[in-house]
């Protein structure tokens, strides 16, 4: 009798261990698969986060723009590319601007960084060939990112009041070259004294500007320059609400066209094919 109790107290203190180890496993287990669904809604939210919301690197996106190619000869305003210009890297360096325009505001300090940077970046057509550094890229970009907010509004205007050539181009030209930002050492004094100031409040600045520039307009009648002016106040409200930046579009369309891959002469030279992509 005495035998079958201390058998009763080995197999129920056995079966308490047995227990325990099954209770711990299933411990584990659940935590296992807890840490399991949080990494993958992690990840899952990870690649469902939307692009803007991304951290980018402002100089990687900048040191993308140095091509490796050697500048083309634009002597005769007509780009010869060598023969073995790598068309590919021009693909590329054309992908990383329309990335770098994407993010100017992110990049904002860096872009002003980079104006003196005179490393071959593209070749665009404009009035004619040209070779543009990674410096003048990233001028521009600030520059027409400072005026679009007006800029926008000005080729509707001309369509509407029938302004006629040549004050069309003088008005066109004046607002679209504004004399605080008329090179890249004025540009970057003029943003670094707002330094801080999101881009949507520079482009109220800018629009600002060119309502009073609109004012004394002597070319242009009171009937004429007061539908632009209008229309400009209208954009100012506009970022005012929205506190969002009207945002440069890019280089591609009638004033910067690409060139493809052209024929090659005899000579081993390429001569640049024009091709304006929208």
């Amino acid at each position: 009798m005495f035998g079958n109790k201390k058998y009763s107290c080995r197999r129920q203190y056995w079966r308490s261990w047995l227990l325990a180890i099954f209770l711990l496993e299933i411990g584990i287990l659940n935590a296992c698969a807890v840490e399991s669904d949080q990494f993958e809604a992690r990840k899952h939210a990870a690649s469902t986060t939307k692009p803007e919301m991304r951290k980018v690197d402002p100089d990687k996106l900048i040191k993308a723009l140095r091509n490796r190619n050697p500048s083309p000869d634009i002597s005769n305003y007509s780009p010869k590319f060598i023969k073995s210009y790598d068309w590919n890297e021009y693909d590329r360096v054309d992908k990383a601007i329309i990335a770098l325009v994407g993010h100017a505001e992110e990049a904002w300090p860096e872009l002003l960084d980079h104006f003196d940077e005179r490393r071959y970046c593209i070749t665009y057509e404009t009035e004619y060939g040209r070779n543009y550094t990674v410096g003048d890229i990233c001028c521009i970009i600030v520059h027409q990112c400072l005026i679009q907010a007006y800029r926008e509004r000005i080729s509707p205007w001309f369509s509407s009041s029938k302004i006629e050539y040549p004050k069309s181009e003088k008005v066109y030209r004046i607002l679209s070259r504004p004399e605080m930002l008329k090179d890249a050492r004025d540009i970057r004094i003029w943003c670094q004294k707002r330094a801080g100031k999101p881009l949507y409040e520079l482009q109220i600045e800018m629009c600002e500007w060119a309502i009073e520039k609109t004012k004394v307009f002597n070319d242009v009648s009171d009937e004429e320059r007061e539908p632009l002016i209008k229309s400009i106040r209208e954009e100012i409200a506009r970022l005012r609400e929205s506190k969002k930046a009207v945002p440069f579009p890019g280089f591609h369309g009638e004033e910067f066209g690409r060139y493809r891959p052209p024929e090659t002469s005899a000579s081993g030279t390429q001569s640049g094919v024009q091709n304006k992509c929208e």
